[in-house]
C-alpha cells in the first residue's frame, strides 16, 4: 500500500457474459501501475429491484487511488412476475470470474480478490463468498472465463440484507402494501417459498466448510430503517464467529441506511469518510493486502 494515490485508469462496459440473453456488463477501475493489485467486485444496492454499477464509481475511484482495482458489476433486477434468484447469484459470480480470468490484463493479483457492497448488494457479497463452493448456486452459464473460481478471501457487506425472512418480516410493517421487494426477488413470500427465503439468506449458508479462509469486515448503522441490524448483519457475524471465519465489525452510531452513498467516499462530514480509513486499516492489518 502506497500512501500517495495512484492515477485511475477506467475502463467502462466490459462484457462479463451474456445470461439469458441478458448482457452483463462491468466497469473497471485500475491503479496506473505495474501490479499486481488486490482486487474487489463491487455490487450495488437497490432491494433487487433496482440500482445500477455506476453508483458505486466514488469507491472504485478510491480504492483503484489507494493501490485496489475494482469492478463495479451489473446484475439482473427482479420485476413483478420475474423473480431473480439465483440469476442474480450467478451474475455476479460470474464477474468474479471475469475478475480472475482477465486478472493479467487488467493487472489484478487472482489470489487476492474481495467482494463488497451494499443493502442487496451486501446480501449478494456475504452470499458470493459463502456459496463458492456450493455446486447447486454455481455459475451454470457459458461465459468465457467459467472455468475460473468465483471464491473471494476478503468480505464487506455494508448495511446488508443477511436474513430474509426477518426482512420480510420487517418488511410487513415499514413499507406500504405493494412495495415488496423481496416477494419480486424470490417469488413469493415466505409462507409459500420458505425454503427460497433460506436459500437467499447468509446466515444459512455460514457454515464451517463454507466460511473456511475468509476475513470479513461487517458495517451498519445502528440506527438503519431499512434492514434491521440485530436480525441480519449482527445475527451474520454471531454465524460467522461460531464457524471460525475471521470477524471484524464496524458499527456507525448514529447512522441509517444509505450512509455509505453519500457522494464522494473522502468528502468532509460524510460517514463514509469516516468508514474508509477503517476499510484501509481492515485490509493492511488483517488481510495482508
Amino acid at each position: 500500500m502506497v500512501e500517495q494515490p495512484y492515477a485511475v485508469i477506467e475502463e467502462p462496459g466490459l462484457l462479463v457474459g451474456v445470461h439469458d440473453g441478458v448482457e452483463l456488463r462491468a466497469d473497471a477501475f485500475i491503479p496506473d501501475g505495474e501490479g499486481p493489485f488486490p482486487a474487489f467486485v463491487m455490487v450495488h444496492g437497490g432491494a433487487f429491484v433496482k440500482g445500477n454499477r455506476s453508483s458505486y464509481a466514488p469507491w472504485g475511484r478510491f480504492l483503484a487511488q489507494r493501490g485496489y482495482a475494482a469492478l463495479s458489476a451489473s446484475y439482473r433486477l427482479a420485476a413483478p412476475g420475474r423473480p431473480t434468484f439465483p440469476e442474480a447469484l450467478w451474475d455476479v459470480k460470474a464477474a468474479v470470474q471475469h475478475l480472475r480470468g482477465d486478472a493479467a490484463r487488467l493487472r489484478v493479483d487472482p489470489a487476492r480478490i474481495g467482494i463488497m457492497g451494499g443493502s442487496a448488494g451486501g446480501n449478494l457479497a456475504a452470499m458470493v463468498a459463502l456459496t463458492a463452493n456450493e455446486a447447486a448456486l454455481a455459475n451454470p452459464y457459458d461465459d468465457p472465463h467459467r472455468a475460473q473460481s468465483a471464491a473471494v478471501s476478503v468480505v464487506v457487506p455494508m448495511a446488508g440484507l443477511m436474513d430474509a425472512v426477518a426482512c420480510w418480516e420487517f418488511d410487513q410493517i415499514s413499507r406500504p402494501p405493494g412495495d415488496q421487494p423481496l416477494e419480486r426477488y424470490l417469488g413469493g413470500t415466505p409462507l409459500d417459498q420458505r425454503r427460497r427465503y433460506y436459500e437467499a439468506s447468509p446466515v444459512f449458508h455460514a457454515s464451517a466448510a463454507n466460511a473456511k479462509g475468509t476475513r470479513w469486515l461487517i458495517t451498519w448503522g445502528e440506527r438503519d430503517e431499512v434492514v434491521p441490524p440485530a436480525a441480519n448483519s449482527e445475527a451474520l457475524v454471531r454465524e460467522l464467529q461460531l464457524a471460525g471465519a475471521l470477524v471484524r465489525v464496524a458499527p456507525i452510531p448514529g447512522a441509517g441506511h444509505f450512509w455509505y452513498m453519500e457522494g464522494e467516499v473522502m468528502e468532509p462530514g460524510t460517514i463514509s469518510a469516516q468508514f474508509a480509513p477503517r476499510l484501509l486499516g481492515f485490509l493492511r492489518t488483517w488481510s495482508g493486502w
